[in-house]
Formats: structure tokens, C-alpha cells, sequence
């Protein structure tokens, strides 16, 4: 296949994509994608397209409060961010976006943000809890014996193996030429 033979199978592609939001436009920077609202914040270079963002966009993007959707080489490339107030890594946060603009997107590029206004709030992850320093409902720790006498350290002890001349298997010749280091050989009889 050559270059030409690609572009048309991927053009033909794109036009049989089907788009996986619902997205109407209610204003002229307001607009609705899959029963949520979302405000046009920026459209630099005129950048937003109705038909090319309900064919990129994904419902992942909808945890977010802020979508910036960057034009480059002709494809629309979506990326989320938050609110300054939520606890999230600083370079998810909308306060970064000069900063992913300079330095993930093409120079000039044109570009769009979308602030959502009703984004689902991120629940934190619960923290698993052990369930041996669990209280019981005697106030005391599950893993905790009540008698102390029970209470005792396991060690487990290991043989010793003889020092290498008096193992049976084993030869050692040792090298001790004047000047040279000294080491031994060991090797395995058989």
C-alpha cells in the first residue's frame, strides 16, 4: 500500500466512525454532551467544530471540569483537566494548561476549552483496612493474644554447613605465585 492508498482507507474509517455522545448545542458557547452542560471557556483560531468533537469525544471525559481540545495536522486531540481547588497532581489541574499548551501542542495551534459545568465529583479511593487490627467488641486488637503467656517469638534456625575443606564433594586448590592475588577453586567431585 502506498501513502495515498492509507489516507483514503483512513478517511473512509473516519466517516464510518460512529459518534459516542449526544451533543447539541443549546447557545452560542453553551452546549450539552450526553445530558450534561458545558460552557465554551476559549475557542483560539476558531478551533471548535460541533461535528469533529461528537465524533472524538469519549464519556470518560466527563469527570472532568475542564476539556482543552488542540487542533493539530488535522486531528482534534481531547485532554481533561480539573479545578484548582480539588486535590488532584498540579498538572491535571486547569492552572497548567499554558504550560501543556507550550509544551504538548504544536506552536500557534489552534485550540479550544470547555468548562463543564456539572463534572461527577471524584470519589477518593477508600483505604483498605486490615481486618486482624480490627477492634473486636472487647476494645482489644483481634491479632492480639489475651493471655500473655501464649505470646512467644518463632524463630526459624537454619543448618550451618561445614567450612568448604571438610565437605565431602568439594576440592579446593588454592593459587599463592608470589605477586599474584590468591584465590581458590572450588570444584565439585564426582
Amino acid at each position: 500500500m502506498d501513502r495515498n492508498q492509507i489516507e483514503d482507507l483512513f478517511d473512509e474509517q473516519k466517516g464510518n466512525r460512529k459518534p459516542l455522545a449526544q451533543i447539541n448545542q443549546t447557545g452560542e458557547t453553551d452546549l450539552s454532551i450526553n445530558g450534561y452542560q458545558y460552557q465554551l471557556v476559549a475557542n483560539e483560531g476558531d478551533a471548535f467544530d460541533l461535528e469533529v468533537l461528537r465524533v472524538t469525544y469519549n464519556t470518560f471525559f466527563s469527570k472532568y471540569d475542564y476539556i482543552l481540545g488542540d487542533v493539530g495536522y488535522g486531528q482534534l486531540r481531547l485532554t481533561g483537566f480539573y479545578t484548582d481547588e480539588r486535590n488532584v497532581n498540579p498538572a491535571s489541574k486547569i492552572s497548567a494548561v499554558s504550560d501543556f499548551l507550550v509544551e504538548y501542542c504544536n506552536f500557534g495551534a489552534p485550540y479550544f476549552i470547555l468548562h463543564n459545568l456539572e463534572a461527577k465529583k471524584v470519589k477518593p479511593a477508600r483505604k483498605r483496612q486490615n481486618l486482624n487490627n480490627k477492634p473486636n467488641s472487647s476494645g482489644r486488637n483481634r491479632n492480639r493474644r489475651s493471655n500473655a503467656k501464649h505470646s512467644f517469638i518463632e524463630e526459624k534456625i537454619t543448618k550451618r554447613k561445614p567450612p568448604i575443606e571438610k565437605r565431602k564433594s568439594t576440592i579446593v586448590s588454592e593459587s599463592g605465585e608470589k605477586g599474584r592475588r590468591h584465590f581458590k577453586i572450588r570444584q565439585r567431585q564426582k
